[in-house]
Order: C-alpha cells, then sequence, then structure tokens
C-alpha cells in the first residue's frame, strides 16, 4: 500500500522461432480489455481484465508488463456524448517504471492480467453515465498498441451504499480512499477505513477497505490484525480482491 518509486525489471520468457521464420513487431499483437459487468457503482473499483496474444501466423517481438503498477499501461476514457476524452497514466498507488525485454511471442501465445482500478476514481467518473473505456500497451520503442474500446455505466448508488458513498467523499481524497493511499500518511485514514469496513460491512465498499487494512497491517508486521481483515475479504469470493486477500493469507502463514 505504500508509494514507492521502486524499479521493476521484467524478464519474458522467450518463445522458439522457427528457422527462417520473419518476426513481426510489436503493433502485431493483438490488446483486449473486459470486464467482470458492466455496471458500476461512483467510486466503486473497476476489475480490468487486459489480454496481449500473437493472433498471427508468425513471431511477433513485444512484452506482457500488464500490471498497473509497472507504468506500461494507460487507461483512455471518454464520456458518452463526447468527443474528447481523457488518459489517466497512474493507475494504481504503487509506482515504478518497468524495463521489459522484448522477447518473441510464438503464435498464439497468450498473457492476461486482472488489475483493479482503484484511483482517481473520482476524476475518471465524475458523474453518473457510460463512459468508453480503451487500454493502451506502451511499446518500448517506436507505436504503442490498443484495445477496442468497451463501454461501462457508472450509476448512483442506493441506499446503506449511498450512505457509504458519501461517508468516502467525505474524507480528504476521496479517489484514493479504497486504495488505501493514505493509511502512511495520514494517520486518521486507518480510522476511516475501519469505519467504512465496519460500520457500513453490508455495502459494496467494505470489501475494499478491509482489504486495504490488511495489506496495511501485512506491511507493518501485524499479522493477527492483517489476517482477520483478510478472512473478511475471502468470506466474500465474489469480491474482485478475494484472490489477492488469498495470496496474502498464504504469505502471513508462512
Amino acid at each position: 500500500m505504500r508509494l514507492t518509486g521502486a524499479l521493476f525489471v521484467i524478464h519474458l520468457s522467450s518463445a522458439a522461432i522457427a528457422a527462417g521464420q520473419s518476426t513481426l513487431p510489436f503493433t502485431a499483437l493483438t490488446l483486449n480489455v473486459t470486464t467482470s459487468k458492466q455496471s458500476f457503482v461512483m467510486l466503486e473499483p473497476i476489475p480490468l481484465t487486459l489480454r496481449v496474444s500473437n493472433d498471427t501466423k508468425f513471431p511477433v517481438y513485444g512484452h506482457a508488463a500488464l500490471d498497473f503498477e509497472s507504468e506500461r499501461v494507460r487507461l483512455y476514457v471518454r464520456p458518452q456524448g463526447q468527443q474528447e476524452g481523457y488518459w489517466a497514466t497512474q493507475l494504481s498507488i504503487e509506482t515504478g517504471y518497468t524495463i521489459v525485454d522484448l522477447e518473441p511471442f510464438a503464435p498464439g501465445e497468450t498473457h492476461q492480467r486482472t488489475n483493479v482500478l482503484m484511483v482517481s476514481l473520482d476524476r475518471l467518473f465524475p458523474q453518473p453515465g457510460r463512459y468508453e473505456l480503451t487500454v493502451a500497451l506502451l511499446a518500448t520503442v517506436g507505436v504503442d498498441i490498443k484495445s477496442d474500446p468497451i463501454e461501462i455505466v457508472i450509476r448512483p448508488p442506493r441506499g446503506r451504499d449511498a450512505d457509504a458513498m458519501r461517508f468516502i467523499q467525505s474524507t480528504r481524497k476521496a479517489g484514493y480512499f479504497l486504495a488505501g493511499g493514505s493509511l502512511f500518511v495520514e494517520p486518521e485514514s486507518e480510522e476511516q477505513l475501519q469505519t467504512l469496513a465496519d460500520e457500513f460491512a453490508d455495502t459494496l465498499y467494505a470489501t475494499y477497505a478491509d482489504y486495504a487494512l490488511g495489506a496495511f497491517y501485512q506491511q507493518k508486521g501485524m499479522p493477527a490484525q492483517a489476517a482477520a481483515r483478510l478472512q473478511r475479504v475471502v468470506a466474500r469470493p465474489d469480491s474482485p480482491m478475494a484472490a489477492q486477500a488469498v495470496a496474502r493469507l498464504q504469505e502471513l502463514r508462512k
């Protein structure tokens, strides 16, 4: 959860190139983006699954730095009815520019990664409505590749979810709140996330607060508190954070 400036270096496995076979450039790869559902409420984190594949009959030079932390992914958001949209360049609170080695993707080779968009939600989706999303994967040199656009719907929350959203909006950095971005720099953030997780436990936002607290306690060396929060996430198998919570619990048990 801590903001970092780490430098990530990725070395992808090489695919064998048949003798005499041409290797196509990065732009020959296909990038796709999908979501777990189409409709989200305001300030609800959005899972995005990125898939890069070689759909040609030849090897293609490429990379698969698909995680948001790598800073190799960009998101273009265009509200319905507007000719122009806007690019989001920081998609995670954990940042670190990734140096990638271009390696040949064999024909049919595919890499996939699911990220949860949890930052700048108030800025990217300020109003209810329909939004078009396009993902770009940055090249090491030359031209980037882009996905076809997908459409999502942002709607206002109702009932208890509406109460929880108003609570989130009352915090200092609502757009980053569920990602736990202020936990290490603003002491009140811990208490606020605890309030959201416990007093609004019946809302869709609570599982993200539990995960943020669990990750925070794990990094602070508080395994009992971390496990308690992460187990609450795992108890909601439909939570987009469930798989990450399971992985953190496994780390705690080592």
